[in-house]
């Protein structure tokens, strides 16, 4: 993993769950208020070279505003979703 020195990333995450579907969990985080985006986010190359099945990965944004309480409940909640997924 790189790891992007602070200002000169964007801060997004685009992530897949092993055998779990991104447009599953992008429902899932929606369902509990967290907003994500599931799809190919204009790297359906990538996807593909990467074998993904379906050619798409979930992504989480954030953005200057975003405090870390916001961040630590996105991440709970998408733990809540692939436990609820599995």
């Amino acid at each position: 993993m790189r790891v992007t020195p602070a200002g000169l990333g964007v801060p997004a995450v685009s992530f897949t769950v092993s055998g779990l579907d991104p447009f599953a969990i992008a429902d899932g985080l929606a369902r509990r208020s967290v907003e994500s985006r599931a799809g190919c986010h204009c790297a359906s190359l990538a996807h593909r070279d990467l074998q993904l099945d379906p050619p798409a990965s979930c992504r989480l944004s954030f953005a200057v505003y975003t405090s870390p309480a916001e961040v630590a409940s996105a991440l709970a909640a998408l733990r809540a979703v692939v436990r609820e997924l599995r």
